[in-house]
């Protein structure tokens, strides 16, 4: 079962506990991680580790997102963080 939305990681456990041991989740957002590292790797793109860094956008409110993201990264990330306008307003990508 492949886990298409970047939220349902965070209920792997209880997903995995329903759909019981034959079936095996995959995580879209780990799966899209590994292939755009491996293409990074390929294409000599990859930034030095020590000049590199981190950065966050929300398209949300960016104060309850900083409290949520610290809650799960175990770090404040509100230094880093920057709110950004939707694609299209009207819900369309």
């Amino acid at each position: 079962m492949i886990l298409g939305c970047t939220h349902y990681p965070l209920l792997a456990d209880v997903i995995s506990e329903y759909m019981g041991e034959s079936v095996r989740l995959i995580s879209s957002g780990a799966a899209a991680a590994r292939s755009l590292c491996s293409y990074l790797i390929a294409n000599e793109m990859c930034s030095d580790a020590r000049t590199a860094k981190t950065e966050y956008f929300t398209t949300g409110e960016t104060e309850p997102f900083a409290r949520t993201a610290e809650l799960m990264l175990k770090r404040d990330i509100s230094p880093f963080l920057t709110g950004i306008e939707p694609f299209d307003k009207g819900g369309n990508i």
